[in-house]
């Protein structure tokens, strides 16, 4: 989200999201896996949760709301959990 003009450009994962929601190019038919790799940050840790709990939907900052499709996974590759929350260490099992 611009601090400026408030307004929401996509990030990678958001772009990843929405090119398998559009089904271009068949996406629907493949298996889709996401890495994270890396520290987990606090932030956007808890925006994930409601992506790793039973609701599987992003909501973006602009209020936009993405389902996450069952034939797309999440995986956290992390070193160290010292910065994620308790929250977000029980939705990853």
């Amino acid at each position: 989200l611009d601090g400026t003009t408030l307004e929401w450009t996509d990030g990678i994962f958001t772009s990843l999201l929405r090119r398998i929601l559009d089904n271009q190019k068949g996406e629907a038919d493949q298996n889709h896996w996401i890495v994270f790799d890396g520290d987990v940050d606090p932030d956007w840790a808890e925006n994930l949760n409601s992506v790793l709990d039973d609701n599987k939907m992003l909501t973006l900052p602009s209020g936009e709301r993405l389902g996450i499709p069952s034939n797309m996974r999440i995986i956290l590759e992390v070193d160290s959990l010292n910065y994620a929350t308790p929250a977000t260490v029980s939705r990853c099992g």
